[in-house]
Order: C-alpha cells, then sequence, then structure tokens
C-alpha cells in the first residue's frame, strides 16, 4: 500500500521500503499496477495493440519434398500453387527443393527453370552457397516480380527418383539452405538486431528424413546404433532451431507420411524458435488452409517472462514455450531466479507455473507478478506486467469454495501429460493420477458412505467436477488409447503443453453441443460428454480443437434440418479461420464408419444402470422407457470402463449431479 501524503510505500516482494512523490495522492496514475491488474507499455509511439499491415515485407521459404508419390506430389503442387496466390505482391518467397540432394531455384528466370543443386550427404559450405547470391540471379523475391514464375516451377516439380525406388531426404541440409537464403534476404533491413520475427520456413515433407545431417532412424529400431542415430539428430536440430532463432527465423513444418517421421527427434526443429509440427492426412486442402494459415500468424519475438513472488512462495515447475536464461545473460537485468526467455509470444501459447509454499503463510494475501517483454513484427518492444493478488485462509470450507475446477484440471492434466512424454509409463502417470484424486477426497472431505469393499469417499462438493474431467483426460487423446502412432501423440501432446487456457481447455474438457432448430432462437444445448447424447434426433458438435465433429442422428438426417447444420458449419468456420494449426472438420451421419472418431470420445455411460445414468446425464429423465432403450441398445457391449466403474474402482463418489448444463448461447462459444 502507499501513504498519500509522503508517497512512500513497500514492496511486497521484499519487504523494502520506498518512496516516490508521483505516487502522492491526484499522481496515482504513474503506478498503474495499483489499479489494473494486466497494464502493457510500449517503447514507441505506434499502436501495437492492433494487427496493422507489417512495416517490413516478410521473407517465406518453401522447402517441398518431391520424393513423393504422383498423386501426393501433385496435391502438394497444388497447395502450394494456391498459397501464391493469396499471398500478397510484397511478400519476399524463395523455393527450395528436397530429395537425395538439394535445389535452390532462382526467381528470376523466365521460361525455363533454373536451380542450384547443393550435396545432400553433408550440410552446404559457405564455397557451395556463395553462387546462390551471385549478381543477376535472386534466389528471393517478391512475389510482384515473380509469382507466375514461381508458380510454374511449382506446377512443372517432379519426383527426380525411379518409380518405386528407395527415397533419400535431405531434410537437414534443406534447411540449412533455406535458412542461408532468409538470412540473406533480410539483411540491410534498418531492424534492432534479434528483432521481430519477419522470416519464416515452410516444409513440407512426406517422410522421415534419410539422409545427412539430421538423419532419423527407422521407428522399428530400438538398438544402440539406432539410439546413436537419434541423439546425434536431436543434438543437429537443437543447432540449426537456435541459429533460425537467433536470426528471428520460424520453422515450421507440415508432414504427411503413414510411415511416420519421429515427430518427438523433429520437435527440436521446431519447439525453440516458435514453429510448429503439423501432421496431416494429406497434401490437399487441408495442407492449403494450414500454409495460409502460418503465413497470417502474429508472432511476438524475442520474448522475455520474469516472475516475482511473496517471500514463502516458490516455483517448482514450469510447463510452456519457454528456455531458461543462463545466469549471466545480460537480459536478467534484477538477477531474477524465475527469469525465462519465450520461444514465440501468440495468442495461442501459454506457459503454465506451479508454486509451492516453503513455509507457513501468516499473511493475508500473497503476491504475484509477471512481467512479460517482447517485440512486436513491427519492431515495437512491449513490456506487459500482470498483478495477481491471492487470498491467504485458514478455513477448509473457504479454502476448497474458492478451487476452480476448469483451472486445476487442466494444471493435473499438464503435469501429467509432461510427466508422460519424458519417457514415463503411461500406465504409471493413469495411476499417479487416481493416486492424487483419492487423496484429495481422504484428505478435504469427512463425507463418505459404507460399500462393498469398504469406504467410499465423496468429494466436496465444489471439486465434484475435478474426477470426471481427469477420467476425460485419462480417455482422450492425450493419455488414452484414441491415438495410436507416435507422431501422432507426441505432436498433439506438444501442442497442449505450449496451448493457452482456452485451448488446454478445450482439448481437456471438450464441449458437446445441440443446436436447436429455430431460427429466431439461437443457442445450443450442452450435454455431458457420454454415448447416451447420441439420440437419433439430434444434430451435435463437438469441438476437440485438433479434430471437430458433426454429428448428423439417423431420424434427423431424414427430415429438414439445415437450420441445425447453419448453426454448426458456422462454428466450424469461425475455428478453422481462426486457428493455427487448423482443426481437420469431419461431418458424418449416424452409422458412417467416421463416427467411430466420435463416439470413442464420449464415455460410455450406456453400462451404467439407469439411476447411476441420470445422475451425470439428468435430462434421460425425459425420456419414455421405450426411446431410453432403444437408445442403450444402439450400444455394443465393450471393455470400456465408464465413469461410474472408474470411481467405484477408486472408492470415489461425486454426489447427485455434479455437473449441471444450461443453454449456451453462441458467442458464448469461444472458436479462436
Amino acid at each position: 500500500s502507499i501513504k498519500p501524503a509522503t508517497g512512500q510505500w513497500k514492496c511486497a516482494f521484499c519487504d523494502a521500503s520506498n518512496q516516490n512523490i508521483e505516487y502522492k495522492v491526484g499522481s496515482l496514475d504513474a503506478c498503474r499496477e495499483l489499479f489494473d491488474k494486466t497494464v502493457e507499455y510500449a517503447e514507441a509511439t505506434q499502436d501495437v495493440f492492433t494487427h496493422k499491415k507489417l512495416s517490413l515485407p516478410p521473407t517465406h521459404i518453401l522447402v517441398l519434398d518431391v520424393t513423393l508419390r504422383p498423386s501426393h506430389l501433385k496435391e502438394l503442387k497444388e497447395s502450394v500453387s494456391e498459397l501464391l496466390t493469396s499471398l500478397p505482391d510484397t511478400a519476399r518467397v524463395g523455393l527450395v527443393t528436397v530429395a537425395s540432394v538439394v535445389r535452390v531455384y532462382s526467381t528470376n528466370s523466365s521460361g525455363v527453370a533454373s536451380a542450384d543443386v547443393l550435396p545432400g550427404v553433408s550440410s552446404p559450405q559457405e564455397e557451395e552457397l556463395a553462387p546462390l547470391f551471385r549478381p543477376g540471379r535472386l534466389a528471393v523475391a517478391p512475389l510482384s516480380e515473380c509469382r507466375e514464375a514461381l508458380r510454374q516451377i511449382v506446377m512443372t516439380l517432379s519426383n527426380p527418383a525411379a518409380p518405386r525406388a528407395p527415397q533419400d531426404r535431405a531434410l537437414g541440409p534443406a534447411v540449412e539452405a533455406a535458412l542461408t537464403l532468409a538470412r540473406h534476404a533480410m539483411q540491410g533491413e534498418s531492424r534492432p538486431t534479434g528483432s521481430g520475427s519477419n522470416g519464416r520456413i515452410l516444409v513440407c515433407l512426406g517422410g522421415a528424413p534419410t539422409q545427412g545431417p539430421g538423419t532419423v532412424p527407422d521407428n522399428s529400431a530400438v538398438d544402440e546404433e539406432s539410439e546413436l542415430i537419434r541423439e546425434q539428430a536431436v543434438e543437429y536440430y537443437k543447432l540449426l532451431a537456435a541459429a533460425a532463432c537467433q536470426s528471428g527465423i520460424v520453422v515450421d513444418l507440415f508432414v504427411c507420411s503413414l510411415a511416420g517421421v519421429r515427430a518427438e527427434v523433429l520437435q527440436h526443429l521446431v519447439s525453440s524458435n516458435g514453429g510448429t509440427i503439423v501432421l496431416q492426412s494429406s497434401f490437399g486442402a487441408q495442407l492449403a488452409r494450414n500454409l495460409v494459415a502460418a503465413f497470417n500468424r502474429v508472432c511476438g519475438r524475442n520474448g522475455t517472462i520474469d516472475v516475482r513472488c511473496s517471500s514463502g512462495v516458490v516455483v517448482t515447475r514450469v510447463i510452456g514455450p519457454c528456455l531458461p536464461t543462463p545466469e549471466e545473460s545480460d537480459k536478467n537485468a534484477y538477477n531474477s531466479p524465475y527469469f525465462f526467455e519465450l520461444a514465440s509470444v501468440e495468442r495461442r501459447h501459454g506457459v503454465t507455473f506451479l508454486f509451492e509454499l516453503t513455509e507457513d503463510v501468516t499473511d493475508d494475501e500473497v503476491f504475484f507478478e509477471f512481467l512479460v517483454t517482447f517485440t512486436t513484427p513491427d519492431n515495437d518492444r512491449v513490456t506487459r506486467v500482470f498483478s495477481e493478488q491471492v487470498s491467504c485462509t485458514g478455513n477448509m470450507t473457504r479454502f476448497i469454495e474458492s478451487v476452480d475446477c476448469d483451472t486445476l484440471a487442466v494444471l493435473m492434466a499438464k503435469e501429467a501429460v509432461l510427466d508422460a512424454r519424458q519417457s514415463k509409463s503411461v500406465d504409471d502417470v493413469l495411476d499417479h493420477l487416481d493416486q492424487r484424486l483419492q487423496g484429495a477426497a481422504q484428505r478435504y472431505s469427512a463425507q463418505f458412505k459404507l460399500g462393498l469393499g469398504g469406504r467410499i469417499h465423496t468429494f466436496p462438493q465444489p471439486l465434484c467436477p475435478l474426477p470426471i474431467k481427469i477420467f476425460q483426460v485419462q480417455r482422450g487423446p492425450l493419455l488414452g488409447p484414441i491415438l495410436q502412432h507416435d507422431d501422432d501423440i507426441d505432436t498433439l501432446r506438444c501442442l497442449f503443453l505450449h496451448a493457452n487456457f482456452s485451448v488446454s481447455l478445450r482439448l481437456v474438457d471438450p464441449a458437446l453441443l445441440c443446436p436447436n432448430g429455430d431460427p429466431q432462437n439461437e443457442y445450443f444445448e450442452r450435454f455431458p460428454l457420454e454415448d447416451l447424447a447420441l439420440l437419433s434426433s439430434r444434430l451435435l458438435f463437438l469441438d476437440h480443437h485438433s479434430d471437430i465433429y458433426v454429428w448428423i442422428g439417423s431420424e434427423l438426417a431424414q427430415q429438414d434440418h439445415s437450420v441445425h447444420m447453419h448453426k454448426a458449419l458456422h462454428l466450424c468456420d469461425k475455428a478453422v479461420s481462426e486457428r493455427f494449426p487448423v482443426p481437420a472438420v469431419h461431418i458424418f451421419k449416424e452409422g458412417d464408419s467416421m463416427a467411430r472418431g466420435l463416439v470413442c470420445r464420449l464415455l460410455p455411460a450406456h453400462k451404467d444402470a439407469p439411476q447411476e445414468q441420470e445422475r451425470f446425464f439428468p435430462g434421460l429423465g425425459a425420456l419414455s422407457a421405450a426411446m431410453r432403450s432403444l437408445l442403450v441398445s444402439k450400444f455394443h457391449r465393450t471393455d470400456d470402463v465408464s465413469l461410474m466403474e472408474w470411481l467405484l474402482k477408486l472408492r470415489l463418489d461425486v454426489g447427485e449431479h455434479p455437473i449441471v448444463y444450461g443453454p449456451v448461447h453462441p458467442a458464448q462459444v469461444n472458436c479462436s
């Protein structure tokens, strides 16, 4: 607090007494943090809070894998051609292709494609790269000068290898060449060192790197030699990613491969410079949308985050797109113990901090301050200060009532997913989550009932939604058996670990929505994430962030359901236009084989007794006995564990109607 008469104030973090005459009555605007939880400062006079046009034309280097099947290569060429058509004239573009050798194309050739060839067995040397910038040759040029030439080059690309011959991909040397092109194109620009990103390398890959530095072993290989190759690839990609980050260049990787590419290795190429791995089923329309979305991303660069908290509170874990900064770094001007560099600063990203008390808190509040700095794409330096004051209590009831179950579920899920990714057994991670829930029920609630086998502890009412959300995480794509390939699993886990709160919650507790059929009264009804919501008279919409599902019941499909579809497709379009990576949209009718993608994401509540079903899905009580019987008969008996069976195994109970959903207005549906 500040003494108005003298301007004296005491720091909440170090307890030091200070004085500033500007903080006297009438001058408190000098310290906006006293009034606003979030305050933003800019070192330039430009408007940094709107997405205005970049002051510097962006540089994009396309790295295309041409070792594809003819049908896949055709799709790739059409998608890249669509991207070149949509980009502004000011965008500067270069083209590199990947095969057993690396080809760097000239953008100012006319009539015939001209390319310099680099070996793919080793990193390109300076004398091999020098001819790329010889007088009269342009490796990167504005699209206003080379759009048609580049489109013609792209449409004439072909696989240099014989049909069915082994395909070698020199990804590492190709990215090194692309990085050199981007750096050269960005030379001479009037920008501060390490300032905002104006370069991006977009890699389209059809298989694992198999030649030159960065080669990864086969997915099935588990011997010592393969492990050595993997470790060498990891170290190589870390160095390459650091070089890109230092130059303010983002590397995005778009992959379509049934054989796998060792995504957990390639993550080291993209994660430290703000890039992303995007796995796709084809190089068709989905790739075209993702390439455009990658180009339109607004990324801050050269970001840092400094965390300060009251004495007795320490940071125990940090999860997200941040890198530890060496203690001797001159960026850490305040010698803060919790100072990190950010790989990128984007709306879709978030950093998770977990704290621990080292001593009993005697004050009424503890204080937290997060100081984030970053450079915008327009080279404005922004400082954003988040201040938070958390009340303390010795009353257990008040403490439990203050817990936000959504936030707690996301935090527990992030810890579990990070543990699972760090080579721990998924079964051990699931067991640890179960034990944490059991411990919470025993510690925070004295309520229990006796059942077969002993006590069944009941969660306190404010915490009842928590076990349900954690069970959804255990069965979902992050920790459950839905995804089968290691690349799919690792890519989704990395996206979740770097995601902001709204994206994370969408992956932990996705909303199952049913649009009403009244065009004059727009709202969605939200249902529990259970298979008993699959009534044939409904249209259901499930947004699991990376995938969106629209399910049309067989009875509704025979009627006019245009109003329902219009509302669902509006949400789909909004999500596709605002996200990167762009989600895959699946639309199907009841009984279609693709409907399994939705059904496996729903809890198998049909296995439970009728009275237990109504505890978690009160709306079932409105169905007639015949409709109820017909609904349950649609499902086959499986080994899947229902929520009720899982709770009984853990000796837990969540009371009556632990979660009650109400109508949802379209404006309340967050699709970004």
